[in-house]
């Protein structure tokens, strides 16, 4: 006997399948293939798998429901939050922008898909119709007052859209990274070209392909990556997997009618300097691309250090093409990373940062102005909350009509008030008091969780918790909003080309969501 619709069980099981459906990136027409339904009918003879239309339909809907109200009611609690936005264009050739939310909440740093839906006119790619569909959404999860910055990349689009907006825009520092390598990436064409050809040729040809496995002499051999023109880390990927097999490459090729020529000795030592630096670039866009750790404090001793290690590898390079590149390099970072310094939203998260404060900074000077901006923004904290006492005091006498203590003259104690009054105009003094007590502590050590130390350390430095809250909770890159794209790839494919919109965006929405509630 089946289980009725009403069974606890059978909603469970309902819930899971959607579940499945939406972390598995399954089309909704799994219910409906045999071999799922032999499985199921395996696990528990008395479900009925629900009709493709219930899944997509009701099921969807009420899961996504469910969940959306869920992080709703999460976010209530939270007094700052920082978005990323991006834009994309589907296989049903349907412009897409994804938003995802960041947010400390008990000390722990959280990343959410707020939607992934249609620009409200689909047709028109304008700073103003890209505008008008984020505020669509901030309003929709009634968080305007509350953001401190959106990421976005260097599109003009999108630069402007922030500005009608009138939010504070952060360009995506792992889309500039990818400038300043793409920038000087034309200075090395032709032993670019060389690599290509060769991993071209290789991965074409069956016969060198075979060869090239045999050549290697290994139980796991290594395949060759091709380049991707626009992420500068394939290069990166291509030239470190060449050098790691060089010698196969050079025998395979040899032993192949019509192949391109090897690399020579002079190609190879070009490419050795190449990939030291280039490595030096690749941690650094692994580092500042993470959702689930503070990002945007990095983006200061990130650009310091990038700029240090280039310089010193700098004096080491030997061959013309080795120099010319890293010469560029240093050139991009000056102009593309440096302006980074003097951004308000990196300034301050440098300072919060218990590992790095004043000495993350390349000028002492932008310390300097830094700690006059985190001093303006300590002040409106502790206003505010004097404020809101003010307020909650006054309705609390309206409300009470509790009668005077016997014998007790307000007059008596007028001098009180008044000193109480004015102690609003000392907040400055115990803003320096606690700044300095934060910035003149030794700093902590490189493997230090910011959050963690502020979660230990925060009580006895109000209101720096709260800025802590505030700034670090901002990405330093777009990098999560882009992920989405991948996944969402992964949900409109070539079957599933004609699904509805919304529910592309219910099931993008719950694969990155659903594992947190």
């Amino acid at each position: 006997m089946l289980y009725n619709d009403q069974s606890s069980q059978k909603k469970k099981l309902d819930l899971a399948v959607v579940d499945m459906i939406a972390l598995d990136l399954q089309p909704f027409t799994i219910v409906t293939d045999e071999g799922f339904k032999k499985l199921v009918s395996l696990l528990d003879p008395r479900y009925d798998l629900p009709s493709t239309y219930t899944l997509s339909g009701k099921l969807l809907n009420q899961r996504y429901t469910d969940i959306r109200n869920k992080l709703k009611e999460d976010m209530s609690g939270v007094e700052y939050v920082a978005l990323t936005c991006d834009g994309w264009t589907s296989r049903a050739t349907e412009s897409y922008l994804t938003i995802t939310c960041h947010f400390v909440s008990n000390h722990q740093l959280h990343a959410v898909v707020l939607s992934t839906k249609p620009l409200t006119n689909g047709i028109n790619h304008t700073s103003e119709n890209i505008a008008a569909s984020i505020q669509e959404i901030i309003d929709e999860w009634e968080i305007d007052h509350k953001i401190t910055s959106i990421v976005t990349d260097n599109a003009a689009s999108m630069i402007k859209a922030c500005e009608l907006l009138k939010k504070k825009h952060f360009p995506c520092y792992a889309h500039m990274l990818n400038l300043v390598v793409q920038d000087n990436m034309k200075l090395i064409q032709p032993i670019l070209k060389k690599c290509k050809d060769i991993v071209t040729f290789i991965k074409q040809s069956t016969s060198a392909m075979e060869i090239f496995k045999k050549e290697q002499n290994s139980e796991k051999p290594l395949k060759l990556i091709q380049e991707c023109p626009t992420r500068w880390n394939s290069s990166y990927y291509m030239i470190e997997r060449i050098l790691k097999t060089n010698e196969a490459i050079g025998r395979t090729l040899l032993k192949v009618r019509k192949a391109p020529q090897p690399l020579s000795v002079d190609d190879v030592c070009v490419l050795t300097e190449l990939v030291k630096v280039l490595d030096i670039f690749e941690e650094a866009t692994k580092k500042i691309s993470g959702s689930k750790y503070v990002t945007i404090s990095l983006v200061i001793p990130v650009t310091m250090g990038l700029y240090n290690n280039v310089c010193k590898i700098s004096t080491n390079m030997e061959t013309e093409d080795g120099k010319k590149f890293i010469k560029g390099l240093i050139d991009s970072i000056i102009t593309r990373l440096f302006p980074y310094e003097n951004r308000t939203v990196a300034k301050i998260a440098s300072l919060l940062d218990p590992r790095f404060k004043k000495e993350g900074f390349r000028i002492p000077a932008n310390a300097s102005a830094a700690i006059n901006l985190l001093e303006f923004d300590m002040v409106s904290i502790l206003k505010k909350k004097e404020e809101k006492k003010k307020t909650i005091e006054i309705q609390n006498q309206n409300v009470s009509s509790t009668p005077e203590k016997p014998g007790t003259s307000c007059a008596l104690f007028a001098f009180l008030e008044e000193r109480i009054d004015s102690k609003i105009k000392s907040l400055t003094a115990d803003v320096i008091i606690t700044k300095r007590q934060y910035l003149e502590t030794i700093n902590s050590d490189q493997d230090t969780d910011p959050l963690l130390y502020w979660k230990i350390a925060g009580h006895g430095l109000s209101p720096l918790e709260e800025c802590a809250a505030k700034y670090l909770c901002i990405p330093a890159t777009s990098v999560e909003s882009e992920r989405c794209f991948s996944t969402t790839g992964q949900i409109i494919t070539e079957r599933r080309s004609r699904l509805k919109a919304e529910n592309v965006d219910k099931i993008t929405f719950l694969h990155k969501n659903i594992r947190n509630h």
